[in-house]
């Protein structure tokens, strides 16, 4: 394996992540030597130094995500079930006993049309 390192945060098509700007992944040296071939790609070979640096292989966790997706069902599981329609039907209760009472406007009656009246009307005609 050859230690890696990218200039700016991001991920390569072998699957590899790096987090964070100038971190460094742990590589196969088939992809190293194909990733440090990109030109202006910001990959570099990083050199074991004395004081370990955080090194990852790149992957997702899955222990670590199996355990936060175990953590979050066992907090969905504490929390109780509510009944939508009860909800709703609660929700309606709530907004109805807050708003304030009003009564019904009167209904709107249309004007009635006036007939024509006078010498325009229709005639007689014998």
């Amino acid at each position: 394996m050859v230690l890696i390192r990218k200039d700016r945060a991001g991920s390569d098509s072998y699957g590899h992540t790096w987090g964070e700007d100038g971190a460094v992944v742990d590589v196969a040296p088939e992809h190293a030597a194909d990733l440090l071939e990109i030109p202006d790609g910001g990959f570099h070979e990083a050199e074991p130094v004395d004081e370990p640096e955080p090194v990852t292989t790149g992957l997702v966790d899955l222990e670590a995500l199996a355990a936060q997706v175990a953590a979050e069902k066992a907090a969905a599981a504490a929390t109780p079930d509510v009944e939508p329609e009860a909800d709703l039907a609660g929700l309606a209760a709530r907004k109805a006993s807050t708003e304030p009472e009003t009564s019904d406007p009167a209904p709107e009656v249309e004007p009635e049309t006036p007939k024509p009246r006078g010498r325009g009307g229709s005639r007689k005609t014998a």
